[in-house]
């Protein structure tokens, strides 16, 4: 009974008597998560697709560890008192407590006796764990084998859709003639959804492979991605190989196509674009870049209408009759709506295919003037020019990227090295 009333001797917190065993139970709680809490802690401050999967698990696990906790010092003991009855056995009468202590209680004794031999085995075990860990390299999670690859071929952007179609169709010819390969679908430029931005130029193939049990002998994923990047290059088209789960991960976390990019911001795209293409220069260089390919944005084909103020002006035409006819001939223009029950269906009107398809039929648009009608050639320039396929931004500032993919090498030694490069780089500027 003295020893009870010494245990739990009543301390006084706010003015509320508290027992000290609850006290010790309570700092037994806190020790327990603090060293889970320390033990997580690398994984909580993890990043990208591994702070992704892995914090969530390590959260999970602290909350679970807080609950059981609280639950064996609090409702444990009170079950205890209820479902434990009759004679409670010695732990010396366990049969599996007798065999592990057979095995613990030597053991424990040699390293007592010899514990300069101990130490220095434990310290070469940890020398040894140091030495591997500074080969391994920052990447905490190695890419994971899905099955399947995505094969992204990016061609030049004044490519038409008939060009893109036949060279989506000879890579696919070129995938099928290897025997590991399943099936070949390629899906061009963007889908039928306002989530895809992809450009006419850029192709996604996803590449379907045989069990492994089908595959030549000797053959590994690295040697079969290497086989088939030989087969489907074609001059002027840049190759990108991913696979289909990582690539959208990849674009949720980055917004980047592939698993490294490099985003160059400024103001003017052509100053972008030359200084993205000198960056991909030194990239290319560094050991374990597999393809490099700077985002190319001018080069798409358009079709310039300048209207000829003085022309205009001698004609008396104003400026937004001649664009007027621009919209409604080359572009289009909603005539009226149409109201079907509940649904509204603008009529849109323009020329018919015949009139607009060259430069030719789109001169010869004609362009009310009070002196009668008039072609279009009469009063604005018609020229074929280049421009920017597309035209990213960020932040508020225009955005070049540099697609970069890294094979047999680790994505942190390779940021680093790739960083020391640049850091001595100095762009040119044009």
């Amino acid at each position: 009974m003295g020893s009870w009333v010494a245990v739990a001797r009543a301390r006084t917190v706010a003015g509320y008597a508290i027992p000290g065993i609850i006290v010790f139970f309570f700092w037994v709680v806190v020790v327990i998560l603090a060293i889970i809490l320390l033990a997580f802690l690398p994984v909580l401050t993890l990043t990208g697709q591994e702070g992704k999967l892995f914090r969530p698990l390590a959260w999970t696990k602290t909350f679970a560890v807080f609950a059981a906790t609280a639950l064996a010092v609090t409702l444990v003991p009170v079950l205890c008192t209820f479902l434990l009855r009759g004679r409670v056995h010695r732990e010396e009468d366990n049969v599996v407590m007798r065999g592990l202590r057979r095995v613990y209680a030597p053991t424990l004794g040699f390293a007592l006796r010899r514990p300069l031999a101990v130490l220095s085995v434990a310290g070469l075990l940890f020398a040894g764990g140091v030495l591997l860990v500074s080969r391994v390299g920052s990447e905490f999670m190695p890419p994971l084998n899905e099955g399947d690859l995505l094969f992204m071929p990016i061609a030049d952007p004044s490519i038409s859709l008939p060009q893109n179609i036949e060279i989506a169709k000879r890579q696919n010819t070129a995938l099928l003639s290897i025997p590991e390969v399943a099936s070949a679908v390629a899906k061009i430029a963007r889908a039928d959804t306002s989530t895809d931005p992809a450009p006419l130029n850029m192709t996604e193939t996803v590449v379907s492979l045989k069990p492994r049990e089908l595959w030549r002998s000797g053959l590994d994923i690295a040697t079969l991605r290497s086989e088939m990047a030989r087969a489907v290059q074609f001059p002027g088209v840049t190759n990108i190989w991913t696979m289909p789960i990582a690539n959208r991960i990849d674009m949720l976390t980055t917004g980047v196509r592939s698993e490294l990019g490099l985003k160059v911001f400024g103001r003017d795209l052509r100053d972008l674009e030359s200084v993205a293409k000198h960056i991909a220069d030194v990239l290319r260089d560094v050991p374990g870049a597999a393809s490099v390919y700077p985002e190319q944005l001018s080069g798409a084909q358009y079709l310039t209408v300048t209207v000829n103020r003085d022309a205009a002006a001698r004609f008396g035409v104003p400026i937004a009759d001649v664009q007027r006819v621009v919209d409604t001939a080359i572009g289009e223009t909603t005539a009226t709506t149409v109201v079907t029950g509940r649904r509204r269906i603008p009529v849109r009107v323009r020329y018919a295919q015949p009139y607009r398809d060259t430069p030719q039929t789109i001169a010869q648009a004609l362009v009310s003037t009070p002196a009668g009608p008039m072609p279009l050639s009469a009063v604005a320039r018609i020229e074929p020019s280049t421009g920017p396929a597309m035209i990213p931004s960020e932040n508020g500032l225009l955005v070049v990227t540099v697609l970069i993919n890294v094979s047999n090498r680790d994505l942190g030694g390779f940021v680093r090295e790739a960083s020391a490069r640049l850091a001595a780089l100095n762009p040119p500027r044009s």
